[in-house]
Formats: structure tokens, C-alpha cells, sequence
């Protein structure tokens, strides 16, 4: 009976176990509308991330307004890529959006740097060069 008790024991103070929901990212080619209800769905159950090629032209916008559906069901986001590509995110996900701008600012600030940089190496220039004809007055 002492061994029974035990098992009874480790039993009742085991940890629960929980059980959630893994989200994965995958990636798939629209062709057709049965496509787009395959991605709808995957997005509805709230497990996946999809990015989303959609192939043929002529469906693109059938197909959008479909993933916007489906991503509003479940208040989730879709976001358009470049070169025909979509992101399709469940709530939960939050897909971070770059300012219109965002280009330029980079730009401006990777100018700026460089500007800087050409000013430092001109001052650095011309103290070096002052340095030298102080040397030169010394020697003489």
C-alpha cells in the first residue's frame, strides 16, 4: 500500500501540463481560389504566419479581399511586400510597418555620416598639416 500512496502522490503533484498553440511560418504560392481558402483557413485556425505569392495577376485582387476578410475574422493583419508578396498574420501578431519615409530618412542619415566623416578626415588633414610646418619652424 506505502508504494501505491507514492505513485498516488506523484501523481496528484504533477505539473499540468499546458497545452498551446505553436504558431509556425510557411510559405505558400497562390494559383487559384482554392489556394486562397487553404491560406484563409491557416490563418483562421490562428497557427500560422503565411507569406503569400500570389502568381497569377488576375486573381490578386479577389484574392486580397479574401485574406483581408479572413485576417479581419480573426483580427489579424495582412501586409503587402514588394515583387507580389503578402504577409498574413493572426491576431496576436504584430507586424511592424516602416514609415513611407523610412527610405529616405536612412538615406539622410547615411549621408549625414558620411558628410561627417569627409569634415573629420578635412580637419584632421588640416591639423596634420599645421603640425608639419610646426615641426618645419622647430627644425630650423
Amino acid at each position: 500500500m506505502g508504494l501505491f500512496k507514492f505513485l498516488r502522490k506523484k501523481e496528484e503533484t504533477a505539473p499540468m501540463q499546458s497545452f498551446e498553440k505553436k504558431m509556425c511560418v510557411r510559405a505558400f504560392n497562390i494559383k487559384d481560389e482554392a489556394d486562397v481558402m487553404d491560406v484563409a483557413q491557416h490563418v483562421k485556425l490562428g497557427t500560422t504566419i503565411a507569406f503569400v505569392k500570389i502568381k497569377d495577376r488576375l486573381i490578386t485582387k479577389e484574392a486580397l479581399l479574401a485574406l483581408k476578410s479572413a485576417c479581419s475574422d480573426v483580427k489579424g493583419e495582412i501586409v503587402g511586400l514588394p515583387d507580389g508578396w503578402f504577409i498574413a498574420a493572426p491576431s496576436g501578431i504584430e507586424i511592424v510597418k516602416k514609415s513611407a519615409n523610412a527610405g529616405a530618412q536612412i538615406a539622410a542619415a547615411v549621408m549625414s555620416k558620411a558628410e561627417k566623416e569627409k569634415e573629420l578626415r578635412h580637419a584632421h588633414d588640416e591639423l596634420a598639416g599645421k603640425l608639419t610646418v610646426l615641426d618645419e619652424i622647430d627644425t630650423t
